[in-house]
């Protein structure tokens, strides 16, 4: 899904993915690991500026505007990713140097709490990287979610 998403230009399956992604954190909520009510806004992991004008859209804005109808939380664009290397095929370690201060705000939320989305979660260095300049502006809370998980 995540694939034809970006690859195949199927932008339908954005709130599919965005529903599928709210059912779990309801599960979650449930739980009680989080709680939906005390989030200010939902932001997303953003695509390469490559990959952006290679497909003409953000595949992460387009399933995080959709998570927001759903969950009834604001939807705020506020991460930017400098140019860094396609992460697919890279180890590790490559990975994490690659993302190496490459994730910067556009806007402040010092001391917002965060909804933090991606697409797929392979070895965390792009929910960290992300975290850590979230963090280090000020957010006061990040819970993290991604529609899948590679082991």
């Amino acid at each position: 899904m995540v694939s034809a998403l970006k690859d195949e230009h199927e932008t339908r399956l954005a709130p599919v993915m965005a529903a599928a992604m709210a059912c779990s954190l309801d599960e979650a909520s449930g739980w009680g690991r989080i709680q939906l009510s005390s989030l200010d806004a939902i932001s997303f992991i953003p695509a390469t500026q490559k990959a952006y004008m290679r497909r003409g859209f953000d595949h992460m804005e387009l399933v995080a505007r959709a998570l927001s109808e759903f969950l009834s939380i604001p939807y705020v664009d506020v991460l930017y990713k400098q140019k860094t290397a396609d992460q697919r095929g890279l180890s590790r370690q490559q990975r994490q140097i690659n993302l190496r201060n490459s994730i910067s705000l556009a806007s402040d939320v010092c001391g917002a709490q965060l909804l933090l989305i991606d697409d797929v979660l392979t070895t965390g260095a792009s929910m960290r990287a992300a975290a850590q300049a979230l963090c280090y502006k000020g957010v006061k809370k990040i819970i993290g979610c991604t529609f899948s998980r590679v082991w």
